[in-house]
């Protein structure tokens, strides 16, 4: 297992999260939002863990260039996706975006280098 272990399995939880938060958190009133909302949830929220996933394995930037992605979208999707009306789920991305952006920005360069050491380059 590579390094940047704690910030990945932190990614790999809040992308757990984020897959449940439709049932977890939401109203139970389903509108055509509603089910943008949840696609958004189901498909960011497994992208988050499976990228997260991966690095647990094998620790690549890439990686955590997705998951840097996949954070700020989660920051931006209740506005993007016209679900921002619902307090509790826009607090919930924007909380867990943040901190899955902060977990793969703080990754980044440890993967960056745990790549350059695995090539010898390091």
């Amino acid at each position: 297992m590579g390094r940047a272990e704690w910030q990945n399995w932190t990614n790999f939880l809040l992308g757990i999260w984020y897959f449940f938060t439709p049932w977890a958190i939401s109203n139970s009133s389903m509108s055509s939002a509603d089910l943008g909302m949840t696609l958004n949830h189901w498909i960011v929220g497994a992208m988050v863990a499976v990228a997260a996933g991966l690095a647990l394995q094998s620790l690549h930037v890439w990686e955590e260039w997705v998951n840097l992605v996949l954070g700020v979208w989660i920051i931006l999707s209740p506005w993007m996706m016209n679900f921002s009306v619902d307090p509790v789920v826009t607090w919930n991305s924007i909380v867990v975006g943040s901190v899955v952006a902060l977990m793969a920005g703080i990754s980044i360069p440890v993967a960056r280098q745990y790549s350059l050491g695995d090539i010898g380059l390091n």
